[in-house]
């Protein structure tokens, strides 16, 4: 979220430094207390109104930094960091189209502002009344809009050899405490180091254990924070890397327009973004047969799809994780479903579907855990929701974001894992798993609705995938009279998720070595 660090040069000058030092530390009620000062003596300073809505979001209050947002935009229309700031917290409260439309105006003001136009492309993915050829040609529209933007050079100094080892970089914001990492780190453990030369371009601003594992994992880790996007393709062309890894899409702080300057001669998009960049210049888009089957439209997609055996996902579980616990149905005798995943997934479709699993299993209760819950009025909305459609409140339970230890220690209140279509979870459907928790999902057409269907599928779950929302309402229902099926799987899902491809880094990583091998034959000429 835009933050300012301007202001009318006054008396309250310190005071605002002051407040953006307490924002940046993280302690938010004296951030909000100095802006508030401020604002006593300044009442219409912008710059200090903004940076209070910043720390009104990160308190938690979400609702109330809407509200004066919506007031900011009104008495300043031409302000695009604020409708841009707008628009992502409707992204966090669920309302995607009025997102879009604040992303759009705040484009319109600020026309040449990338990080604005791939937060309402990000936004795209979740906005249930636009079909997959929409929001795929919005995304191509972009990046024609961003093509052979001071392209390097096209030619290459790269030796077009099959008999050298060959320099692979991955770019991301995301080498630290992450979703991301939680598929990275067995990659980084497992390169084959007389193969593949690994460089890594981070743009994490604050370093943490994460960061440091990836230092130590690989021979070249590159700083690129704050680097201009020119200064750092220029830097990966000095390196002569072989094959670029996009590690973030459209996610925030990507770096596809050092992309869409070709500083290598194979750019690859993977993990961090289930949907094409729209641009041109990444070549090849890294997927699998179940999450892109063949009759998927390729036209969807800027890239070429490369599909790598099983699933394009390899998993592994933090170091320091709970034991599965004994079913909470034992407990309580009767069946708790689980969300935990960020609200914006959560559209009408999804609500609607877990309403009408509720009323035909009148004992079972639910729990759901999402940024937003940290905001009272948000939550009480919510549950009226429920309350209008018949569902009393005491049967939910709902969480705002916690710790990490938290998070794990949720599951052994849930039965069954409810995931989110169109978009599938990812990272919190392989802890659900680790935890012993059986995830019940909706596959669709798209990428990003198939990406639970491509992980049960790899662990032989397939009755836990559901063909369309009826009948996943009809299995989460099943699974509820049958409860020998959730207790069986308790105790299996963690042996099983172990055992299995999807937490094997080293062979997963030598299917991986073996797609840049032919990626990389392919450009020097060869024939597969």
């Amino acid at each position: 979220m835009y933050r300012s660090n301007e202001i009318e040069p006054n008396s309250n000058e310190d005071l605002f430094l002051l407040g953006n030092g307490k924002l940046a530390q993280g302690n938010f009620n004296e951030a909000i207390n100095i802006y508030k000062k401020i604002l006593e003596s300044l009442p219409n300073n912008l710059s200090v109104q903004l940076n209070l809505c910043v720390a009104y979001f990160k308190k938690g209050n979400i609702l109330l930094a809407k509200r004066v947002l919506t007031q900011i935009v009104n008495s300043h229309p031409n302000h695009g960091e604020a409708w841009n700031n707008l628009a992502k917290i409707l992204r966090e409260t669920g309302e995607i189209e009025e997102a879009i439309q604040c992303y759009k105006k705040a484009i319109h003001l600020l026309p040449d502002s990338q990080p604005i136009e791939s937060n309402m492309l990000f936004a795209y993915n979740y906005c249930i009344s636009k079909s997959s050829e929409e929001i795929s040609n919005v995304h191509i529209r972009w990046g024609e809009n961003n093509s052979d933007l001071n392209i390097l050079s096209k030619n290459f100094s790269n030796e077009k050899s099959l008999h050298r080892s060959l320099r692979i970089g991955y770019v991301s914001p995301d080498f630290r405490k992450h979703a991301v990492m939680f598929f990275l780190k067995p990659i980084l453990k497992n390169h084959d180091s007389k193969k593949f030369r690994i460089y890594c371009y981070s743009d994490t601003k604050y370093p943490d254990d994460d960061t440091h594992f990836v230092q130590k994992q690989v021979p070249h880790f590159f700083s690129c924070y704050n680097i201009s996007n020119h200064v750092l393709a220029k830097k990966i062309q000095d390196h002569r890397i072989d094959i670029l890894v996009d590690l973030t899409g459209h996610s925030s702080k990507n770096r596809l327009l050092v992309f869409s300057q070709r500083p290598a001669p194979v750019q690859v998009t993977y993990l961090g973004y289930q949907n094409t960049t729209g641009l041109k210049a990444i070549n090849y888009l890294i997927t699998d047969q179940w999450s892109s089957p063949p009759e998927q439209k390729g036209h969807l997609f800027a890239e070429q799809l490369f599909r790598i055996p099983d699933c394009f996902l390899c998993f592994q579980p933090s170091d320091h994780t709970p034991e599965v616990n004994i079913s909470p149905l034992f407990q309580k005798g009767y069946t708790t479903f689980g969300v935990l995943n960020n609200f914006s997934r959560m559209n009408n479709l999804m609500i609607s579907a877990w309403i009408k699993i509720l009323k035909k299993v009148p004992k079972a209760k639910m729990i759901i855990q999402s940024r937003p819950f940290s905001d009272l009025s948000f939550t009480q909305k919510f549950m009226q929701r429920f309350k209008q459609q018949g569902i009393d409140p005491s049967r939910l339970t709902l969480y705002p974001y916690g710790s990490l230890d938290d998070f794990y220690l949720r599951h052994h209140d849930i039965d069954l894992i409810l995931d989110t279509y169109p978009d599938n979870g990812a990272s919190t459907l392989c802890q659900a798993l680790w935890m012993g928790v059986p995830v019940l999902t909706c596959s669709g057409t798209t990428f990003a609705s198939r990406v639970g269907g491509s992980l049960l599928h790899t662990l032989g779950l397939d009755d836990l995938i559901a063909a369309s929302l009826d009948d996943y309402i009809q299995k989460a229902v099943y699974l509820t009279q049958h409860p020998e099926i959730l207790i069986h799987l308790r105790q299996i899902l963690r042996p099983l998720l172990s055992q299995s491809t999807l937490c094997n880094g080293k062979l997963f990583t030598q299917k991986l070595e073996s797609a840049y091998k032919k990626m990389w034959r392919t450009y020097c000429g060869y024939a597969l």
